[in-house]
């Protein structure tokens, strides 16, 4: 989940700053008044990188929370009764390969 996390954020990142470039170049009340793009594109930058870094940690701990609710359903039901079978088999799939590279070794 790192790698989607960092290519999100500079996803969104690029995308808000690119969106407020266009609004301070293209519109015609920004377009008078306003003499060079750098400073308020790197004010846009930063503003789209806190945004970015804010709405993909709840993702982060939404994806922690599922993780937690299935462990607890497995620990408590002696197998996962409550969860749905496409993520059961996205965990079992992910076990076995992990549980391999260990052996290996």
């Amino acid at each position: 989940a790192g790698g989607i996390v960092f290519v999100g954020k500079i996803f969104i990142t690029f995308i808000g700053a690119f969106v407020g470039y266009l609004i301070i170049t293209k519109t015609q009340a920004f377009k008078d008044s306003v003499y060079s793009p750098a400073v308020p594109g790197i004010f846009f930058l930063l503003i789209a990188l806190i945004i970015a870094n804010n709405l993909l940690s709840i993702y982060g701990v939404s994806a922690d929370a599922v993780i937690h609710c299935y462990i607890m359903d497995e620990e408590i039901h002696n197998g996962a009764v409550h969860a749905p079978d496409s993520l059961t088999d996205f965990v079992s799939k992910h076990v076995d390969k992990s549980k391999m590279g260990q052996m290996e070794k």
